[in-house]
């Protein structure tokens, strides 16, 4: 079972919260203020993942339709959030909002993502 933890940004700076030890429960900084949830999944170096963090995956770019590889490279940059109607976490494509056709697996986050940020610390990633 996953551990439930949050995080919220307040003065600039994060604050964890929720059952941050075993047994023991750390509440909000400001109950009023909104508040990332863990997705209970790891970067490939061991950083844990939460709603509002930027991802980025660094890909090989192919031929459409052959598959043939073109020789360049692509970077594209996701947010990590909750989608509500599918009960998961899901990565949103930057800048167009797509979302991706896939929900977050923790084997899909280690091979081929990196956590390059947070939608609080770095709004200049979102563009």
């Amino acid at each position: 079972m996953r551990s439930l933890k949050f995080r919220q940004f307040v003065n600039g700076r994060f604050h964890y919260w929720g059952f941050l030890e075993k047994d023991r429960f750390t509440g909000p900084v400001n109950p009023s203020d909104s508040s990332q949830q863990f997705t209970g999944l790891f970067s490939g170096l061991g950083k844990e993942i939460y709603e509002g963090d930027i991802v980025e995956s660094v890909s090989p770019m192919v031929e459409l339709g052959s598959g043939k590889p073109t020789g360049g490279i692509g970077i594209v940059r996701r947010t990590i959030e909750y989608r509500m109607e599918k009960g998961a976490f899901w990565a949103r494509r930057l800048p167009d909002g797509r979302w991706e056709t896939f929900g977050l697996t923790q084997e899909r986050l280690t091979e081929y993502y990196t956590v390059v940020g947070n939608v609080h610390e770095n709004p200049e990633l979102l563009k």
